[in-house]
């Protein structure tokens, strides 16, 4: 199972336990390489532009990235559980 086909069923996941609305093909498509890109080149790109950060500041700068695209698409119960998280 590809990366993309993983992230797509996590994304499912959320749907069907009522933490994303129903969303489209393309939304679904959208997430999944938006979040895949973050994925895939956040260190690179975290060592330049934040070189002086601490390890921990750089992955919650990351991880608060991917919640913040997840927003618009949660549901409240969603938005509950990222907004604790921010």
């Amino acid at each position: 199972v590809s990366r993309n086909e993983t992230l797509k069923k996590n994304l499912l996941n959320l749907q069907k336990n009522k933490f994303l609305k129903t969303i489209t093909e393309d939304e679904i498509n959208f997430l999944v390489s938006s979040i895949s890109l973050i994925a895939r080149f956040w260190i690179s790109e975290a060592s330049v532009s934040f070189r002086g950060w601490p390890e921990e500041a750089q992955k919650e700068h990351y991880i608060g990235m991917i919640a913040r695209i997840l927003l618009p698409y949660a549901t409240a119960k969603g938005k509950a559980e990222i907004e604790g998280f921010l």
